[in-house]
């Protein structure tokens, strides 16, 4: 397995426990009458942001990887 594939790989996983995460707190939102907490509010953000740049990562390799192999 190349080293490209290897972090793509990497890169997959982490997005699927961004998004794991994002859905816990969508779940405690939708399923409780309390509002979420500031640190909630913080991790909603930062988890966001951190999809979106991981997104990001992983367009770069697969492009990388579409370019090795033509």
């Amino acid at each position: 397995m190349s080293g490209i594939t290897e972090k793509l790989n990497a890169q997959n996983e982490r997005l699927i426990s961004i998004k794991d995460e994002l859905f816990v707190l969508k779940e405690l939102m939708d399923n409780t009458d309390e509002d979420l907490s500031d640190e909630q509010m913080d991790s909603i953000h930062t988890l966001s942001e951190e999809q979106t740049a991981v997104i990001k990562r992983i367009e770069s390799l697969e492009k990388i990887e579409q370019g090795l192999a033509a």
